[in-house]
């Protein structure tokens, strides 16, 4: 599979010009890429980063392309992001967990998740006790 091939899997029934708008380039770079003509490291750092591709496979098909969402596909709710990451830190310290950064961002990532399935409508939070509760039984799995 070309870069031609790989670059034209993003585009996902997008019109030409929205497709180009999507990775940041003109129209007309984006004819020239899809007729053969291979990007500068920089557009192709540039569109794998649009993309949320890997840069080594869109360049080269040598690796699994990439399953992270584009930032701009993804909405965070910074109020319970934050609430996730006290909490984490809290329950860390409270029971001295000593989490390393990959525990502790694989907790984050859970509990952020878990608060907000059992948000309200009003975006009420999941009181602090329960959440500390959950967190702390999650940490067991990942301690293990």
């Amino acid at each position: 599979m070309s870069f031609s091939n790989r670059l034209l899997t993003f585009k996902n029934g997008l019109t030409h010009k929205a497709f180009a708008k999507k990775l940041g380039v003109s129209d007309a770079l984006l004819r020239k890429y899809i007729n053969g003509s291979d990007p500068s490291l920089s557009k192709a750092m540039q569109i794998a980063e649009r993309t949320g591709s890997s840069l080594t496979w869109l360049a080269s098909g040598k690796e699994k392309k990439a399953t992270i969402p584009h930032s701009a596909d993804v909405e965070i709710n910074l109020s319970t992001l934050e609430h996730a990451i006290v909490t984490v830190s809290h329950v860390d310290y409270e029971h001295k967990l000593n989490l390393t950064h990959e525990q502790k961002a694989k907790l984050i990532i859970t509990s952020y998740e878990y608060i907000k399935s059992t948000q309200q409508s009003d975006n009420t939070l999941l009181d602090k006790t329960a959440s500390e509760r959950f967190i702390y039984h999650l940490s067991k799995m990942y301690i293990l």
